[in-house]
Parts: structure tokens; sequence; C-alpha cells
């Protein structure tokens, strides 16, 4: 008699599930030695093509996995759903469900609905929602959005951009096209890796559907924990019996669960490739020092932050790209984000935008020597051999004109380009101008002016232009 490997794990999966069956507080073995922090989001197809009989199986599918993934709860793993169409809503947020029960009662009840398939509002949702500490995300807690779909979105264009946002804040993505009517090319603009799957119907027979469920709980354990690293900061182990049972049961995924769930081997057009692209690529640790004195005001400060952030918008961000962090200073200087501390801008602008207005004087050397023997040192993240440029906005002049011309001075010959925005009609120019010695300073006339998205452009060309790593001088 022969039996296939996908029959072995098959074997091997009922042997390692079936004492767990229906016993909320006996969790599968697996589940206890790869246990892990992450936070999961379902994006379910809800448009008139899925049909309620199929988006009942899509329920009673995410249903069983959530009972595989047990337990939910804070430390360990949370589970959301979000069901979009001619819109996304998120019916069961991470906070929502702390306990498998619940969640099983939730999902249960989350109507058919039908509608156009707005597949970027799903993405955008996820992204400003579904994902935000507001709706039950954790910080520094791995992301991944799992999206099921069984077509063509209503706007492709918008669907690239969304997933490029989405993915760009640090989410991982898994897609799954369900059908023949699925848009190949937008499935893997969509995926995280570019390797997207799909199923020929939602019949998803590998050999029953809590089968299929259950190693795609392993899936996600596998690939996205223990394969990828993602939770670095979770304890993670394997024992042999285990790692034997993941290998068997990726052979199956690799196929994938026996040739029904495949991986779509397409590339999308330039016009996706040109979004991302569209980023400034290449290593750097860029320093904004914004200054926080009291003539700026909170409502200016503000618009400062968001000037930080729309720059830093424009490059990629992480520790093998664009690295950014952000000094305030007045009277003191103090470091608000350290190069190391975001790898990605979603996360990134909402700590900016979350920095607090502190009045007092315009002590600009201050700030300048902070970033020289802070900021920019290796324990506050910056890495040799790789460019460093710090962007310095200012609306007036400093208390002490000459500390400020020798502060800058010591910063530039430590190997930093500086930048000066000088804002407003009481800053001192050739203050501005001795900070950096350069074509690097700018004027502009107030600060509605930072809002411009030229001006906001021309500052990340300039700073994306640099390439030349300065060696530090004496003197």
């Amino acid at each position: 008699m022969k039996i296939s490997v996908a029959g072995i794990a098959f074997m091997l999966l009922a042997l390692h599930t079936s004492k767990s069956e229906g016993d909320p507080n006996n969790y599968d073995g697996y589940n206890d030695e790869c246990r892990g922090k992450i936070d999961i989001v379902f994006l379910i197809d809800n448009s008139w093509s899925v049909l309620k009989p199929n988006f009942d199986k899509l329920k009673d599918f995410i249903t069983t996995t959530a009972y595989d993934l047990r337990p939910l709860s804070q430390e360990h793993v949370l589970v959301g759903v979000d069901v979009f169409s001619k819109k996304a809503v998120t019916e069961i947020s991470l906070k929502g469900c702390n306990d498998f029960w619940s969640f099983r009662k939730a999902v249960s009840q989350i109507p058919f609905q039908g509608g156009p398939t707005n597949t970027h509002c799903a993405l955008d949702n996820a992204l400003w929602n579904s994902f935000s500490e507001e709706y039950g995300g954790r910080p520094y807690v791995p992301k991944l959005a799992i999206i099921f779909t069984d077509g063509k979105s209503q706007d492709k264009k918008a669907t690239w951009e969304a997933a490029y946002r989405l993915k760009d804040s640090g989410v991982n993505v898994v897609a799954i096209g369900i059908g023949p009517h699925i848009d190949e090319e937008e499935l893997v603009a969509i995926s995280s890796d570019g390797n997207p799957y799909k199923l020929p119907n939602f019949g998803m027979r590998a050999y029953n559907h809590r089968t299929t469920s259950r190693i795609f709980s392993i899936f996600i354990f596998h690939i996205y924990i223990v394969e990828k690293g993602k939770l670095n900061i979770a304890s993670v182990m394997l024992t042999p019996y285990t790692t034997t049972l993941f290998l068997l049961l990726i052979a199956i995924i690799i196929g994938i669960i026996d040739g029904q769930l495949k991986k779509i081997d397409a590339k999308p057009k330039k016009p996706f490739i040109a979004l991302i692209n569209n980023k400034c690529g290449g290593k750097r640790d860029m320093v904004f020092l914004l200054d926080s004195s009291g003539s700026v005001t909170l409502q200016n400060f503000k618009t400062m932050l968001n000037t930080a952030a729309n720059i830093a918008h424009h490059f990629q961000i992480g520790s093998q790209h664009t690295q950014v962090g952000v000094d305030r200073f007045s009277t003191t200087a103090k470091t608000m984000i350290k190069l190391n501390q975001w790898n990605n801008w979603f996360a990134l602008q909402m700590k900016i935008k979350q920095i607090p207005y502190v009045p007092g004087l315009t002590y600009t050397w201050i700030a300048l020597d902070h970033a020289r023997t802070e900021s920019f040192s290796e324990s506050y993240g910056a890495r040799p051999g790789v460019p460093k440029i710090a962007i310095v906005m200012t609306d007036g002049k400093s208390q002490n004109k000459t500390k400020t011309c020798e502060a800058a001075k010591r910063l530039r010959n430590s190997g930093v380009n500086v930048f000066a925005i000088g804002i407003g009609i009481n800053i001192d120019w050739s203050e501005i101008l001795c900070i950096t010695i350069d074509s690097f300073s700018i004027r502009v006339n107030n600060f509605a002016a930072l809002k411009s998205k030229s001006f906001r452009k021309r500052i990340a060309n300039e700073a994306c232009s640099l390439n030349t790593i300065i060696i530090p001088t004496r003197g």
C-alpha cells in the first residue's frame, strides 16, 4: 500500500490534535511549544460574487483556524476579522475577543452583505484601524493580514497603492485568491513576498475543512514565526517531534495542501514597480532637529512634526535603508526618537506626530552638540560607514550666535551633512548660513510654506541625493 507524504502528515496531524478536541483548556502541543505574540487580522471578501454559502465557509475556516491558534489572549495570539465589499468594516477588533469561544460566537454573527469588491478599502481599513492601538494592535508585536478574495477589485491602482501603504507600515500580508476570476497580478502586488496563493473554489477539500484550517494555522506559525523570524521578541522552541511535523506539513503547504492551494507565479506590471521605486533607497541616518521654543507656538510645532513625517515618507525606512530620528530643542535638547527605534514609516510618523511641544528659549547650539554626541552615536542607532544628515528647522535667532556657529562646525566636522531651514521674518540669515556653510540653507516666509508638497519633496530629494560619507575632521 502506497502512502503519500500528505497522508503521513495527515495521520500525524490527527494524532497530534485529536486529544484537544472540544476542550478549550487543552491546547494543541505545537501551540504550547511554539507560542509567541502575533496580531492577525483576516480580511474577508463580502462582495456579491462570493455568495452567502461561500461566505459562511470562509467564516467556518477562520473559526477553525483560530481554534488552532489558541490561546487567544494579550499574552499570545490576537485575531481580528474585517469584511469588505463596497466599504470595509472591522467586525471583530483585535481587542474584541480574548478567548476562542467569544471569538467563535462573534464570527457566527457576521452578516453577509454583498456589494462591489473595493479591496483598497479593506487594505486601508486594516492600516488605519484594525492594526491600530485603538483597535487592540500591540506595539512591537508582529502584524499579519490574511486577505481572501474571489475576484478583481473595482480599482486596481487604488488597491496597489493601499497594499503598498499597508506593507510599508510593517504589516506582513498574505493574499489568497479563490476561484477562476481572480486577478493574479493584483494578488502579487498585495502580498508581502510577491507570492500569493490561489484555491480553485470555496470547497477547500484538501482532506476536510478542519484539517485544511489546522494545516493553515501551522503554516502561519512556521512561516511567520519560525522560518522568517518575525517574532524575535518571543521565545520560540521546536522539539524534534514538532520539527518533523512541520517539515511534513510544509511539504503539503509548498505543494500546497495536496495540490489545491497553489502559489501564483506572476509579476506586477511597471506601474506597481514604479510605486515601489518612487521611494528613496540606500542607507543613510537622518535626524530632524525641531525648534520647540516659545516663539514657535503649538500649532506651528505640529506643522513641523507633520513636515518631518512627510519628508520621511519619501524614503524607504528600515535598518537596511534610511533610519530617521527626531530631536526637540528649546532651552534643552532631547532625543525623542532614536535612529534605530522604528523600522517602518507608519509607526514612525505616528510617533513623530505624538511628540509634545515644550516651549523655552532658542539654545540652538545645545541641539547641535546633542545631535553630535548623542543622536548620531552608535548607542542611539547610528551606523558606521553610512551618510549622516541633520535637518534643522528653526523660526528665530539663537540666544548665542557664536556658540551656535561653533557647535555647527563641530557637528559638520564629525561627518554630518547639515541642512538648515529658517522659517519666518525673525530668523538671522547669517546664522542659518553659518550652520550649513553651503547650499543646504533654505528660507521660507512662514510655517504655512512647510505644508507645500513641492517644498517637502525638494528637501527629500536633496537629502536623497546625499550619498557621500563625510570623513570626520578635527578643528
